[in-house]
This record gives C-alpha cells, sequence and structure tokens, in this order.
C-alpha cells in the first residue's frame, strides 16, 4: 500500500526487503528460521493502485495503521480525514499508556 503513490522505487525490491525483515525478527523472536510452509502462507502485493492517498506528507504513519488494520480485519479502505484525526488519537492514547508501563 502506497499511500503518496510515488512511483519513485522499485516496488518488488522494498517488499522482498520488508519480507527479509519479518523473516529476520522471526528467528530473533522465536530462535529458529520460518518453515516453507508459513513462508508460503505470505503473499507479498508490491502495489495497490486503489489506496487512499495522502494529502500531505504529514500522515504516513497514521496511513500504516489503517492499512494494518484493514489487512488484519477486511474492513473497507475508506479513509475519511475524521477517520485520520481519530487514529491519530488513538495512536497518542496507546503511546501514552506504553510509556506508563
Amino acid at each position: 500500500y502506497d499511500s503518496l503513490l510515488s512511483g519513485n522505487y522499485n516496488s518488488k525490491l522494498v517488499c522482498n526487503i520488508v519480507f527479509q525483515y519479518i523473516v529476520d525478527e522471526f528467528k530473533k523472536t522465536y530462535g529458529n528460521e520460518m518453515t516453507t510452509s508459513e513462508i508460503q502462507q505470505w503473499k507479498l502485493t508490491d502495489r495497490m493502485e486503489s489506496a487512499p492517498q495522502q494529502r500531505n506528507s504529514d500522515d504516513c504513519g497514521i496511513f500504516t495503521l489503517l492499512f494494518a488494520e484493514h489487512i488484519v480485519t477486511g474492513f473497507p479502505l475508506g479513509v475519511l480525514k475524521e477517520e485520520i484525526n481519530d487514529k491519530r488519537k488513538y495512536a497518542a492514547l496507546i503511546y501514552r499508556c506504553r510509556m506508563r508501563l
């Protein structure tokens, strides 16, 4: 999902780098390599042309959270200004709560 749709990068290369990061984090967290069947469960999609677009360069983190929520829940990706503001407040609340732990 590219909320800026800049197109100034090799999206397949970016997907491969992100996937390698996931594989490395899995090994670091669980102490072993991902199995072939675990790797095959992943579907890499290098671009979604219909992804909602940012109107500024400040909302990339919020858009990332919205895209992650969409992937996990399957909820539609209709991003409204109010939704962005709500997500920003929610992310700030979670961050503040984590800082208190």
